[in-house]
């Protein structure tokens, strides 16, 4: 169990799940961006 005030206390398996849940999002996030950055480098 983790407790770091203000944060609510969560245990590992609660943890491991949100991260499981945003993962795709990040990557997709991620993703998003570098061809945001790619098509900004190549534009005059």
């Amino acid at each position: 169990m983790r407790c770091q005030a203000p944060a609510p206390c969560i245990d590992d398996a609660q943890l491991k799940a949100a991260a499981t849940h945003a993962l795709p999002t990040i990557k997709r996030h991620l993703a998003t961006a570098q061809q945001l950055a790619g098509a900004m480098k190549n534009s005059p």
